[in-house]
C-alpha cells in the first residue's frame, strides 16, 4: 500500500505506508520517493480501479498518466483549455473523464492516451468508480 501526495509545486511524493509506519526503527523505513510530474500546480489525482495507473490533473491544462509499477509517465493527455479540476476512472480502468476550470467535460481512452470524441450522453451507461466530476451525465439538468 502506498500513500501518494501531490504538491502545488507539481511534485508527487510516494510513500510505502507499511514500511513508513513500521515500529522497527529508522533503518527499516523507506525514504519517500519524490518526482516532478508537472511544472505547475496539481489539482487532482485518481488511481485506476485496477491499481495500474495514477492520473494527475495539473494547472498546466494536462493530465499525466503514470504507471504504478515505477511511477513513470506513460502518457500526457492534452485537450483542456484550463486547469484540470476533477478526474474519474471507469470501473474497468479503460476510460477517464475529466473536468476543467472552464466547465468542460472530456473523455479519454486511458489505454492509448487519446481523447475520445463522444458526447456525454454516450457515456451515460458507463460504470464509474466514483463521481467526483461536477459536470457529466449524472449531473444533467443542473
Amino acid at each position: 500500500e502506498v500513500l501518494a501526495v501531490v504538491l502545488h509545486s507539481g511534485e508527487l511524493v510516494i510513500c510505502d505506508v507499511a514500511r513508513w509506519m513500521s515500529p522497527a526503527g529508522g533503518s527499516n523505513k523507506l525514504t519517500p520517493t519524490s518526482m516532478t510530474v508537472s511544472r505547475d500546480w496539481i489539482h487532482a489525482m485518481a488511481y485506476s480501479p485496477d491499481g495500474d495507473f495514477l492520473a494527475v490533473g495539473s494547472n498546466d491544462h494536462n493530465i499525466y498518466i503514470l504507471n504504478t509499477t515505477a511511477y513513470s509517465q506513460c502518457a500526457i493527455l492534452k485537450g483542456h483549455r484550463n486547469h484540470v479540476t476533477q478526474l474519474d476512472w471507469s470501473i474497468d480502468s479503460t476510460t477517464l473523464q475529466s473536468n476543467c476550470g472552464d466547465h468542460d467535460l472530456k473523455f479519454w481512452d486511458a489505454r492509448f492516451g487519446k481523447q475520445k470524441q463522444i458526447r456525454p450522453v454516450a457515456a451515460r451507461d458507463k460504470a464509474w468508480e466514483r463521481h467526483t466530476c461536477v459536470y457529466g451525465w449524472p449531473i444533467l439538468g443542473v
